[in-house]
């Protein structure tokens, strides 16, 4: 067996990724975030189900996993919010928000606003990845402490508008034991 990784390339160290510098995008990819205890299933109807779980802390934000099971002949959470501008049917849009302790708001429809007012909003959320019925979401800069609001409306599945209460404290503790993994040149 020897010689097998031989004319493989250059084992030598070399920089292997574009660091992620802009933390509006999404979580560092130089910390290793830490879990919160949060995994919240935040409806359940016979035509659709949504989870609340995944909830990472980093110094700069938040990241969470939204995981949504529906009803396809029924409901179109993703293609529904951009009928805000198309004239569709806004009701099929799953739209999330929230609301830190003080009052800074930010929500999954902030997209929409004309550029300048996104530029100068104190927060964002942002959706960073999308694999269908799981969504991941950034939301930035980390929640100040007391209690962050979380709210949830999607009219095409139920009238209620859900609101679940998150601890931003506890945000901010986890986010203060993020892992580094090394330090900026």
């Amino acid at each position: 067996m020897s010689g097998i990784f031989e004319g493989r390339g250059d084992p030598r160290p070399h920089r292997w990724y574009w660091k992620q510098t802009d933390p509006t995008l999404g979580s560092p990819d130089d910390e290793s975030g830490i879990l919160l205890p949060v995994h919240l299933r935040l409806l359940d109807t016979p035509n659709a189900s949504l989870v609340l779980g995944g909830m990472t802390a980093y110094s700069t934000g938040v990241e969470f996993r939204l995981t949504t099971h529906y009803d396809p002949d029924l409901l179109d959470p993703q293609g529904g919010c951009h009928r805000y501008f198309q004239g569709g049917d806004p009701d099929q849009c799953l739209r999330i928000g929230l609301q830190f302790s003080d009052g800074t708001r930010t929500t999954s429809l902030d997209h929409l606003l004309p550029s300048e007012q996104r530029e100068q909003a104190p927060a964002a959320l942002k959706k960073t990845w999308d694999g269908g019925q799981r969504q991941r979401w950034w939301v930035h800069p980390l929640p100040p402490s007391g209690p962050v609001l979380f709210v949830l409306e999607w009219p095409a599945a139920t009238k209620e508008r859900i609101t679940v209460q998150l601890d931003g404290d506890a945000m901010r503790q986890a986010a203060s034991r993020s892992i580094r993994f090394w330090d900026d040149p």
